[in-house]
């Protein structure tokens, strides 16, 4: 059995490996290539980008997976048999779906299966095919006599909401609901509280802390900045190009690289009329969300408006010259009132045969002139 040491550089040739010939393209890689690249090696392009700036700025040891945690010998012996139920395919440069689909039917699995078992592989190594129970499990019961004062009551409270059973090897469903019932706790909560009790002892009741307890899980305010100005300066970009751009900033930086959820909830909290003129989208902004202000009226200000209406819903003579006269002699006026804004009365209105334009508005001025 290989020691972790071992898995780990083992690990960074096989990442230098799924890179290919963009290890030796330079930092000035196209993404383009990259992306195309990414397909046929059946990894993300993110997480492809990732091992290109690293293994640029820093060579193979830029490429060792430092966050891989100490596993029982069983997990990693479980992981190398899934290993080796993959074969030659595990390592391939370049996979086709003819021979996925050979790999499911030549060790009895589901098309799903073996598209799951290779892509946690291609992304995660080893530690990827490693099943997430162990990895839990993997985490050290704490020394009692370490424990708080607060956590070491909760966990006495926990022993003792299970009473006689805590001492039973099994215990029925019936027996357990009947338990739950009287100390008012859910069967799911007490079933687990058994389990961890018969395991691990006393030590299995401790509260458990977060997996990634000193590790980075909430973006930094400049990171979400950071983002949200990628959104905005890329019209009409999808999610997908934004996690990407957002990973490689973070990756220059030294950041934690987002995930593409966070990066997907960022921008989905921008308002909707920011990235409507984000978008080069003026026209639907106006009429969605242009807002129109009241006036404030006193008596030094007198306002008027002028308002154009469609054509009137009646019909009237058209006395114009024969050249520009309607074949029916009939049409509908365009109306254009002049309307005080404080009192709402109409001062001058103007009927026209023709559609109003900007001269409109100056006959309605000179024609409020010769008002008393």
């Amino acid at each position: 059995m290989r020691t972790l040491a071992q898995l780990q550089a083992s690990e960074a040739q096989r990442r230098l490996l799924m890179l290919g010939p963009t290890a030796t393209a330079g930092a000035d890689t196209s993404r383009s290539l990259l992306t195309l690249h990414a397909r046929q090696v059946r990894i993300s392009v993110s997480l492809l980008r990732q091992w290109h700036i690293a293994y640029v700025r820093s060579g193979l040891a830029a490429l060792l997976p430092t966050t891989w945690p100490q596993l029982p010998e069983s997990a990693w012996m479980l992981a190398e048999q899934r290993h080796v139920s993959l074969g030659a395919l595990a390592d391939a440069e370049i996979i086709t779906p003819g021979e996925i689909d050979a790999l499911a039917a030549r060790n009895g699995w589901s098309g799903a299966q073996a598209h799951r078992w290779l892509r946690r592989y291609r992304s995660g190594g080893m530690l990827g095919l490693v099943p997430a129970k162990r990895m839990n499990a993997a985490s050290a019961l704490p020394d009692l006599g370490s424990l708080s004062e607060q956590r070491r009551d909760e966990l006495f409270r926990r022993h003792a909401l299970l009473g006689p059973l805590a001492e039973q090897e099994h215990v029925p469903n019936a027996v357990m609901a009947e338990r739950a019932g009287v100390v008012g706790v859910s069967v799911r909560t007490l079933r687990s509280y058994h389990t961890r009790f018969r395991r691990d002892g006393l030590s299995g009741l401790a509260p458990r802390s977060r997996g990634d307890t000193g590790r980075p899980h909430v973006l930094s305010a400049q990171m979400a900045h950071l983002i949200e100005s990628l959104r905005l300066t890329h019209r009409d970009a999808p999610t997908r190009f934004i996690h990407e751009l957002a990973v490689d900033a973070a990756v220059a930086r030294g950041d934690a690289a987002p995930s593409r959820f966070q990066v997907r909830s960022i921008c989905a909290q921008i308002p909707v009329p920011v990235r409507l003129l984000a978008d080069g989208r003026e026209v639907e902004f106006r009429n969605r969300y242009r807002l129109t202000y009241p006036i404030a009226h006193d008596a030094r200000r007198m306002v008027w408006q002028i308002d154009h209406k469609a054509p009137v819903p009646v019909l009237v003579r058209d006395l114009r010259a024969p050249s520009h006269r309607s074949a029916r002699s009939e049409v509908r006026p365009y109306l254009t009132l002049v309307i005080d804004s404080a009192s709402r009365l109409v001062m001058a209105g103007l009927f026209s045969y023709d559609p109003p334009d900007r001269l409109t508005p100056s006959h309605m001025i000179l024609a409020l002139r010769h008002i008393p």
